[in-house]
């Protein structure tokens, strides 16, 4: 109970302007550096794991149970990415650290891993037997 009483403290000092005075010259640099990066390196980096975890799973190197191992770890990475991308605009509110331009990018990463982890599922667990994917 007590902890609790102190989160608007926490986030009144984190957003109180003499703090956000204080960080604002680092602020300003990270926004700065921020946008002038290209977004296209970072959709190949993101989507990376995708190929690598299926030439795994064929190749045999994700243990006894491989299609199990690729749906939950397609499922966890969209999960992190579906989080990630709602992290954005908190981090824009408290720490005035403009992400915005990556939300986007975040979002649609979160997407394809989650799209990649039900067609895992359907096709290679359920063998597109599309009556036992809606049951589950």
């Amino acid at each position: 109970m007590a902890m609790a009483s102190r989160w608007p403290i926490f986030i009144a000092a984190l957003t109180s302007p003499s703090s956000i005075d204080a960080m604002h010259p680092i602020v300003n640099q990270c926004n700065g550096a921020v946008r002038r990066l290209p977004l296209w390196p970072f959709y190949a980096l993101l989507l990376a794991p995708i190929p690598v975890y299926f030439w795994l799973a064929v190749n045999g190197n994700l243990g006894a149970e491989p299609v199990q191992r690729l749906e939950h770890v397609y499922g966890l990475f969209g999960l992190q990415f579906l989080i990630a991308s709602l992290c954005v605009t908190p981090v824009l509110r408290i720490f005035r650290l403009n992400l915005m331009r990556f939300r986007r990018m975040l979002g649609l990463t979160a997407f394809y891993y989650v799209l990649a982890h039900l067609a895992i599922y359907a096709w290679l667990d359920r063998e597109l037997n599309w009556a036992l994917v809606a049951e589950d």
